[in-house]
């Protein structure tokens, strides 16, 4: 098992926790330091939620080289239904209840929620941040986004599954 993780501190702390892993610290973007057709499966819980367009870009064109022929990519990011979470909270805010805090941070950072709605359900690949990062921030990958990226880099993966009900995030297998 490996484990990756940009922060050297967080992955020192994840060592610690875990000796059996191995956790390999790095940017924010791909090295690509590892070798080749390496790993027969790779998972990515939450990462696809926070990745910029080009740093999920970079993501998917590394695994489609460090996974070998025939494996299996399992990667979750938000979908539309955390857009309708946002927007039920910006109403509840505005009819003066109380909302999550992270909701407070990504309605900010959205802008007009019912414009990332309408641009997830045209296909587009929706990300927004309310900091300086060009890499990080939040993002949401409809299927129809993730096909056209799949299909501009010739990345060499066929879309397995697209879940948008069964955990918390939409999750796709590739």
């Amino acid at each position: 098992l490996y484990g990756f993780e940009p922060d050297f501190l967080f992955c020192a702390l994840a060592r610690t926790l875990n000796p059996y892993v191995t956790f390999l610290p790095g940017a924010n973007v791909p090295a690509g330091d590892l070798p080749g057709n390496f790993f027969n499966l790779m998972i990515g819980w939450s990462v696809f939620s926070h990745l910029s367009p080009s740093s999920a870009i970079s993501w998917l064109t590394e695994a489609a080289r460090i996974v070998m022929p025939g494996g299996m990519c399992v990667f979750t990011t938000w979908g539309d239904r955390f857009l309708r979470r946002l927007q039920k909270e910006a109403d509840d805010r505005n009819a003066g209840k109380e909302i999550h805090w992270y909701s407070s941070i990504c309605i900010a950072a959205a802008g007009s929620i019912e414009e990332r709605l309408d641009e997830y359900e045209r296909g587009d690949f929706v990300w927004f941040t309310g900091g300086k990062s060009t890499l990080y921030g939040e993002a949401f990958v409809s299927e129809m986004a993730l096909r056209t990226i799949i299909a501009q880099y010739s990345l060499p993966f066929a879309l397995q599954n697209f879940d948008k009900i069964s955990l918390s995030q939409d999750a796709f297998v590739l």
